[in-house]
């Protein structure tokens, strides 16, 4: 049974044999080494461990403001809520940097301006991004945990192998169909034809292969072009197979690496940090505001405020005062804790997670050399291809060979495969049996 699902070489050119059998092992090779991998000690060590806690830069997020404006005496209850909820959001718009505000800082302690053109007012300018180090939280370790295992402990080797089973598939598909559907078995007829040119009586062998002749002279009659079929059959699905394999790799299985490894470095590298990160979590003041001018996280600032009164519009500047709502001081504090109960734990347990690092590097390594060799799998596909094909359109494949135009394709196609894998004088013998030359 072997040796009919895997014939001798005889009956495939180089093209078949870099596909199921170089190619084959290789993958296989490859599939066991990415099966041991899971089972190497710095594998357990990296994964049972938990991965350091290590810091990470994040931007504190830019409070809101609450507002409260001093107006005019004439305004009402639906004035005062109009002004601040205006100022409030002009405000909030300006230390955020969205676009042109009516807002200024004002100085209590200098003589404002009188004119209408603010050309002597400093507008409020957007606060500053600060950054503090963070943890990476247990649920974001423990999932990048199980994506590692995940990968190299199913995902890699699994892939690999599917590749060997599909590389050995057509091969397998060739060989059933030259054995249940072919004119004529092209295996044992090159077999049986390399055989007889080992012995020395030479009537006994050309009686031999006078016989051959015969015999497929009347095989072929019925179906001249099957066996030819068949084999540029094998060749698309070779060339399709490995083209869907390097496909898969490349779209999946690389950046799938690839990612693993950009989460390790966010998870596990403490990158540089500001000087403003050095400041207190709770100083978000603007920067730009004098230190007369604000205390902590309040702002005296003015605002322009125009409201229509009939056909008449009447321009305002209150004076407001802006305070960090609470809410936002509660989130920056809880940031600041994470910060300073993190500095102690990244050193112990840093080591953990280098394993994991050499781990998913070498694995990357692994699919690029896979990603290659089917690159040039591809390539010499599509050329056998190609080259089978103009072999059974041309007329000079006859002509080189010595074949008259009446003898079948698939006995052109024997005879070219015995010139490929058995000899010369072989493919020389079957040519002059047929009655293509003389001897």
């Amino acid at each position: 049974m072997a040796t009919k699902i895997f014939p001798s070489p005889l009956s495939n050119d180089f093209g078949d044999r870099l596909n199921h059998k170089w190619m084959l092992l290789l993958m296989l090779l490859l599939s066991l080494v990415s099966f041991i991998i899971p089972l190497h000690p710095i594998y357990k060590d990296s994964t049972e461990q938990t991965p350091p806690p290590t810091n990470r830069k994040q931007v504190l997020p830019i409070p809101t403001f609450e507002v409260a404006c001093w107006t005019p005496s004439q305004f009402t209850d639906a004035h005062i809520v109009y002004a601040t909820t205006h100022c409030k959001k002009q405000y909030n718009a300006a230390v955020r940097g969205q676009g042109d505000t009516d807002v200024y800082i004002v100085n209590l302690n200098e003589v404002l301006p009188i004119d209408r053109q603010r050309d002597g007012f400093q507008k409020v300018k957007p606060i500053q991004k600060q950054f503090i180090e963070i943890d990476p939280s247990e649920e974001d370790l423990n999932k990048f945990k199980e994506r590692v295992a995940k990968l190299l402990s199913f995902q890699a080797p699994i892939t690999l192998f599917l590749v060997a089973v599909g590389l050995a598939l057509s091969h397998v598909i060739w060989a059933i169909l030259i054995e249940c559907c072919g004119s004529f078995n092209l295996e044992k007829t090159l077999d049986a034809a390399s055989n007889q040119t080992k012995y020395k009586d030479v009537s006994s062998r050309k009686q031999v292969f006078e016989d051959i002749a015969e015999s497929l002279t009347a095989s072929t009659r019925s179906s001249p072009r099957c066996l030819s079929f068949l084999y540029l059959t094998k060749k698309i699905v070779s060339a399709v197979f490995a083209l869907c394999f390097l496909i898969v790799v490349v779209q999946h299985s690389l950046p799938e690496i690839e990612k693993l490894q950009d989460d390790y470095d966010k998870l596990s590298t403490t990158p540089a940090v500001d000087e403003m990160s050095k400041a207190d979590a709770n100083s978000t003041s603007n920067s730009s505001v004098p230190d007369d001018n604000a205390t902590g996280n309040e702002e005296y600032f003015l605002c322009d405020l125009s409201l229509r009164q009939l056909t008449r519009i009447e321009s305002f500047t209150l004076q407001c005062l802006a305070v960090d709502s609470s809410e936002q001081n509660n989130v920056i504090n809880e940031l600041g804790t994470s910060a300073s109960s993190s500095s102690n734990s990244s050193a112990t347990s840093s080591s953990s997670t280098t394993g994991i690092k050499n781990l998913l590097e070498f694995e990357l390594l692994l699919f690029k050399i896979v990603v290659a060799f089917l690159v040039v799998l591809v390539v010499n596909n599509i050329v056998s291809l190609l080259t089978w094909t103009c072999r059974f359109l041309s007329g000079s494949s006859r002509a080189s060979l010595g074949l008259s135009d009446n003898i079948p394709l698939d006995v052109m196609f024997l005879i070219q495969m015995a010139r490929i894998n058995a000899s010369a004088e072989v493919a020389h013998t079957l040519t002059h049996s047929f009655g293509g030359v003389k001897v």
